[in-house]
């Protein structure tokens, strides 16, 4: 995926959080998921490649809480009393999760990524399995804590977008 269709679900995140009543009413986390949601489904539509949004995000938000057995929208709602305290805390965590991640990669972390390169790379770093006819890529871990590490993201993120900027 490109520069500019990252910066456009970037840009339009933080449009969102500033306008939130002309959209939403009221700051909620459900709502902007389910706008964000139709958003990119639109722009798969469009561009003919499936997004995975916020790419590393939900195990960041899984090690920040030390739940690892939900969504992390529901994890931040979870350890939120009101539903604005959730939007607030989700644009806090991925603010975070930039800041941490610029740092330790050097260059801005892609805000969403493709699945069909993502596959693509998993395929020709770890091979693929048929199982009843499908293809599949088949990682193997060897411990919980490699599964929220998720170093084949990260090598994948590094290699396709560290050499951009």
């Amino acid at each position: 995926m490109d520069k500019i269709r990252m910066e456009e679900i970037r840009e339009l995140l933080f449009y969102l959080k500033e306008n939130y009543v002309m959209f939403f009413g009221k700051k909620s986390l459900h709502d902007l998921m389910e706008f964000i949601g139709g958003y990119i489904h639109c722009m798969d539509k469009r561009d003919g490649d499936i997004m995975m949004f916020l790419p590393g995000f939900g195990e960041y938000v899984a090690e920040y809480h030390d739940i690892r057995s939900q969504p992390w929208p529901k994890v931040l709602e979870f350890f939120s009393i009101y539903e604005e305290t959730a939007f607030d805390s989700f644009f806090e965590l991925l603010d975070k999760f930039w800041k941490e991640k610029k740092h330790e990669l050097g260059f801005d972390y892609p805000i969403a990524i493709s699945y069909t390169e993502y596959e693509a790379y998993l395929k020709k770093r770890h091979g693929t399995r048929s199982y009843g006819g499908v293809e599949y890529v088949e990682i193997v871990r060897e411990t919980e804590e490699e599964i929220f590490e998720n170093t084949d993201l990260n090598d994948f993120i590094k290699e396709r977008y560290g050499h951009s900027n």
